[in-house]
């Protein structure tokens, strides 16, 4: 059997969510899928992955005919260089070796990568039986173009949830959009990353279970509360790298939208980041992006000006984002499209207050830096002064300073 039958064979196969596509989950209306699983509409339980497939023609699995089939497909594609006559120069023994151990260390650290993934575990059992027929929604959370959210509850085990509904277009962008979303946040394993149990197709829309955060976005804190307390904005800060150092380092992943409505927070007073429809996947080779989504408000100066940017623009909007929560308004509120962009490209950024400290005006001065290569790192920046000043205050102080507020 020939490695393209193979391929094609594989393709047939019911594969485990680690390696599966939106294409799989949109192919079976009604099921549910989580890690390693996935459910019909009865509930049976339909598991399948490469390993199963063993082929009697090779001593070799597919994967690794497939891996060497890529590694001489890029070895063909070397360019040679040439002579003044225009002639190409065969490489020696010596450059042959080389170019091939650079595919070998190349396919190395994408495996690394894939084993990162595979290797992690995740709470999803509670729902391993759950059908969408089974949660009853009770009340909606938000609603915009692409679809809307619900607060739902299962009726067997009274487990919160939040169901994001999306409908589904044919735009193969927007396609791809849903599968980076769900391919994030179902192989996240972060105390500050929003809970993914699993995810359904039914009835042309997408809908994806998601863990429920009672206490809301720090957007409606700000603007509920106007102006949030340095204390507050300092154990925010901690808990928001501590996500973005998790998704930069081992997930590799640009998250794109940081802002105040994509930080929720929980009765425990834990922040999570949540939203990862425009996140980027961090290609190791390059490390840099130039597309075009997210927030403009919140966009760092290297994209709106179309150049390559990294993670660091994350941190960018994590600056913009404690400025919101300090100032209780949007930095650049009221201005034209074309004001706003000159201000954060060329502009002064506002200033916090007076009632806050020089370390947090420290902190911000270093991640709103217009120069994206000074903005530091999320791990370096768990270090700064002003962030290792609240690491020992507990979270529950948050929720005691909300509640404290309602009162």
């Amino acid at each position: 059997m020939s490695v393209l039958q193979k391929k094609k064979t594989l393709e047939g196969l019911q594969l485990s969510v680690s390696q599966q596509k939106i294409e799989d989950v949109m192919s079976v209306e009604g099921s549910f899928i989580g890690d390693n699983f996935v459910l019909d509409q009865k509930g049976m339980s339909i598991q399948g992955s490469y390993q199963q497939y063993d082929t009697q023609h090779s001593h070799m699995s597919v994967e690794e005919e497939l891996n060497l089939e890529e590694c001489q497909r890029q070895f063909n594609n070397l360019e040679l260089k040439t002579d003044k006559d225009g002639f190409k120069i065969p490489l020696t023994k010596k450059q042959v070796q080389e170019q091939q151990d650079k595919i070998k260390e190349q396919k190395k650290i994408e495996k690394q990568q894939q084993n990162i993934l595979q290797n992690q575990q995740y709470d999803l059992q509670q729902l391993c039986t759950i059908q969408i027929s089974e949660v009853k929604c009770i009340q909606l959370l938000g609603s915009g173009s692409s679809g809307t959210v619900q607060r739902g509850i299962h009726e067997k085990t009274g487990l919160e949830l939040a169901l994001k509904y999306i409908n589904l277009h044919t735009d193969d962008q927007f396609k791809k959009q849903i599968n980076l979303e769900l391919n994030t946040l179902i192989h996240c394993n972060s105390e500050h990353i929003i809970k993914c149990y699993g995810a359904c197709f039914d009835q042309g829309k997408i809908t994806i279970a998601l863990e429920y955060m009672d206490m809301g976005t720090l957007g409606d804190l700000v603007k509920k509360f106007s102006r949030i307390p340095e204390v507050i904005i300092g154990i925010i800060t901690h808990q928001v790298l501590k996500g973005l150092e998790y998704l930069h380092k081992t997930m590799k992943v640009i998250h794109r939208d940081i802002k105040p409505s994509n930080l929720l927070v929980n009765s425990s007073g834990i922040v999570k980041i949540a939203d990862f429809g425009v996140s980027g996947k961090i290609n190791h080779t390059l490390s840099t992006k130039n597309s075009w989504v997210g927030t403009v408000q919140y966009m760092s100066p290297e994209r709106l000006q179309g150049n390559n940017y990294s993670s660091d623009t994350d941190l960018w909007a994590l600056g913009i984002t404690i400025l919101e929560l300090a100032l209780g308004k949007m930095p650049f509120q009221g201005m034209g499209y074309w004001e706003l962009i000159n201000s954060i490209t060329q502009g002064n950024i506002p200033q916090l207050p007076d009632e806050y400290s020089d370390e947090l005006r420290d902190l911000l001065n270093i991640l709103l830096q217009k120069e994206s290569g000074n903005r530091s790192n999320a791990t370096d920046l768990l270090n700064h002064p002003f962030v290792q000043d609240y690491v020992d205050i507990e979270p529950s102080y948050f929720v005691k300073w909300i509640q404290k507020g309602n009162h």
